[in-house]
């Protein structure tokens, strides 16, 4: 790692991920040796066909890294709803998390030529967002799961895509979760109480992932395909018929806390970006503010609040 020092500030400005073994400054450039065997130097901020190659250092290209905290009124609990990045450069990656939450940002829009998301929902499913899509009766339901289709005998006619789970008969909610994998590489996933219902693993939890019309049946989509399931603990009712229900991760509650972290960074410069053009020939850009739109919650609690 390079830490660069600002003489006009006298401040620790920076980091850089190169790492060269010598620097020297002649005649106002900036010169560097990465592998003195070779005797060669590389000279920084030197123009290329016209155009300053930053973050090109010894012929390979880095990302562009940024972290910074939206913290207005800081006793106040906030909501968190949008970001916006006043760039026209499209190809960024952006992560934010509170004290307790954390997700990212699948895609950013452009508008008024300034990049624009939603700040990503709570990604912990509870009652407000678990959708109820019908009953199902099975007397093999571990067969069921592991054919990849789950058959609805009644619907509510509320069929979305997401986490599954099941209802027993005395009312626990259960879920389907990666838990270890076996010798010869079958996935056990464990049926049991679904007292944890955070999404942050997601991609191991048994999922819907569409709705077969012609056989009434949901299509399932588990960790492996190799995947099998135990149940443990799971209340059978007389008939065999259980509630089944859809955790719906983009309709959970806003992102909410004292402050929120933003960390943003290009993508990686081999990618393709998203007007098709090689990440490493789109030349410079500017990144001028990162706004996020938020507001007060209900029950802020911050300095001048009636208590």
């Amino acid at each position: 790692m390079t830490l660069a020092f600002s003489t006009k500030s006298g401040q620790w400005t920076t980091e850089y991920s190169f790492e060269p073994t010598c620097y020297a400054n002649t005649d106002g450039r900036m010169i560097a040796f990465k592998d003195k065997s070779s005797g060669s130097f590389w000279l920084h901020d030197v123009d290329d066909g016209g155009v300053v190659q930053r973050n090109k250092f010894y012929n390979a290209s880095y990302k562009s890294k940024l972290s910074m905290v939206s913290n207005e009124d800081p006793s106040a609990t906030k909501a968190y709803e949008a970001i916006s990045l006043e760039t026209y450069f499209k190809d960024w990656s952006v992560d934010v998390e509170t004290i307790n939450q954390k997700g990212s940002v699948v895609e950013l829009f452009e508008r008024e030529d300034d990049q624009y998301a939603p700040i990503p929902k709570n990604n912990t499913i509870t009652s407000a967002n678990l959708i109820y899509v019908g009953t199902a009766s099975s007397s093999d339901l571990e067969a069921d799961l592991s054919s990849g289709s789950l058959q609805l005998s009644s619907m509510s006619g509320n069929i979305a895509t997401g986490r599954l789970f099941i209802r027993d008969a005395s009312s626990n909610l259960y879920g389907f979760y990666a838990s270890e994998l076996l010798a010869g590489e079958t996935l056990i996933s464990v049926y049991g109480p679904a007292v944890d219902l955070n999404l942050e693993a997601s991609t191991g939890a048994l999922s819907v992932s569409s709705f077969n019309e012609a056989s009434r049946s949901l299509v399932l989509t588990a960790p492996e395909t190799t995947a099998s399931f135990v149940l443990t603990g799971f209340t059978e009712s007389s008939d065999n018929r259980y509630e089944v229900y859809v955790g719906d991760e983009s309709s959970g509650e806003s992102m909410t806390g004292d402050y929120l972290v933003i960390n943003i960074e290009t993508k990686d410069p081999s990618e393709e970006g998203v007007d098709g053009q090689s990440l490493a020939s789109t030349g410079n850009f500017e990144l001028y503010a990162i706004n996020v739109d938020q507001h007060k919650v209900n029950l802020d609690h911050s300095l001048g609040q009636n208590n």
